[in-house]
């Protein structure tokens, strides 16, 4: 089920159901009011007869004086939809003072006093009749025509009806406008996502004329710009990186993927190693356990090139990783020398039993970068490895291997 079929189906019953009660209230109050008014005139004719014949000491007699009947028949014509207009005796005798259009008994309406709206009949013979009572003895009776009463109640009720109808072709026509502009709205608002998706030009969203699909609107444009200005980036930082790619580089990143920097607890003890800087291209850091305790090692292999010394950097280290627990400490250090040209090399064991005390291994070319360095790790002995090592390339760039331990 669509939206439009959602709206319609919601909005022409509704309107139909204002009409209908509102029709309902003007027809029972009209109704009320119409018939009240014409009980109250049968009522005014009656009694006004009967006080009048009340002044007589013989009403009947009334037809044999010329003068009152004639004002009797002057009077009636001020009473439109008079059916009828009676003196009844107290003997049950009748005196005919308005001629009916349809003949009536009025004695046997004589029930009571009041008016009373006769609406029982076939149509053509509903009245409203009135009784008053005489003084000595009888009644007035008057009976109103209720025909045009019930014909103006019958034109309302069409009019009601014609109301009812034209309610649901308004309550369709608006139902349907408010749904072509919903629709309408969001078509462009799911143009706009298939644009987003396939990444596509936006339609034009200025003739949206509902603020929320207005909204989502602009929100989808901010998606957009914000999608095309990240590829924007994204292809400039491609584009600066072929710049700044070089051999130098590569050959960075490939040691620093070798030798990523290390901060671990081995044997009770906290280590940390790294390479900082331009280091020398051979330059490694060796950290490993085993028969309860453990070792880190720095050094430096010489090559023919770059390449060939972090290859002999890079032999080295998993040659000592295996050797030196299997060998010992003196003999995989010579080892290591004559097989891969290790040049420069430092080291520190420790145990559970024996842990080290705060130790720096140092493997720079800067003389005084190694004495700073060194007078930077006695002023707090306690700090962390791995934060004094980034104490250290803050505060004085070296090139070179790091290394640093103390006791857990």
């Amino acid at each position: 089920m669509n939206i439009r079929s959602i709206i319609l189906a919601a909005s022409i019953p509704l309107f139909i159901l204002l009409a209908a009660v509102n029709g309902a209230l003007l027809y029972f109050q009209s109704r009320a009011e119409m018939m009240r008014g014409l009980d109250q005139r049968a009522i005014a004719a009656a009694v006004t007869g009967a006080e009048f014949f009340s002044q007589m000491d013989r009403p009947r007699l009334v037809v044999d004086d010329p003068v009152r009947m004639r004002a009797i028949t002057i009077a009636m014509r001020y009473l439109p939809g008079l059916d009828g207009y009676y003196l009844v005796d107290r003997d049950g005798g009748k005196v005919e003072l308005a001629a009916p259009v349809r003949p009536w008994n009025p004695v046997a309406a004589a029930g009571g006093s009041a008016a009373v709206a006769l609406s029982q009949g076939e149509v053509g013979e509903r009245h409203v009749v009135a009784l008053a009572p005489v003084a000595g003895g009888g009644f007035v009776a008057a009976r109103f025509d209720a025909e045009p009463l019930f014909a103006r109640i019958d034109d309302l009720r069409r009019w009601i009806m014609l109301g009812v109808g034209l309610a649901a072709l308004i309550g369709l026509a608006a139902g349907w406008y408010v749904a072509r502009r919903i629709v309408r709205d969001l078509a462009v608002s799911r143009a706009t996502m298939n644009a987003l998706e396939a990444e596509g030009a936006l339609p034009d969203a200025e003739g949206l004329s509902i603020s929320e699909a207005a909204d989502l609107a602009a929100a989808l444009r901010l998606v957009d710009a914000n999608r095309r200005a990240a590829r924007s980036r994204l292809r400039n930082q491609v584009v600066q990186q072929d710049r700044e790619r070089t051999d130098v580089a590569a050959f960075a990143t490939w040691r620093q993927s070798v030798f990523p920097p290390v901060s671990a607890t081995l044997a009770g003890a906290a280590v940390a190693a790294r390479i900082v800087g331009a280091a020398p291209p051979g330059a490694f850091y060796v950290l490993c356990e085993g028969k309860g305790g453990a070792v880190l090692v720095v050094g430096e292999c010489e090559g023919a090139d770059a390449v060939d010394a972090l290859a002999s950097a890079i032999a080295a280290r998993r040659f000592l990783e295996r050797q030196w627990w299997l060998s010992g400490p003196e003999q995989a250090i010579a080892l290591a020398r004559s097989a891969f040209a290790v040049t420069r090399l430092d080291y520190r064991c420790w145990t559970e039993i024996a842990p080290p005390e705060a130790a720096l291994l140092l493997l720079t070319d800067d003389a005084e970068t190694a004495r700073r360095a060194e007078i930077y790790a006695r002023i707090d002995p306690d700090i962390a490895p791995d934060l004094l090592l980034d104490g250290l390339a803050a505060l004085l760039h070296p090139a070179g291997i790091f290394g640093a331990l103390r006791r857990a």
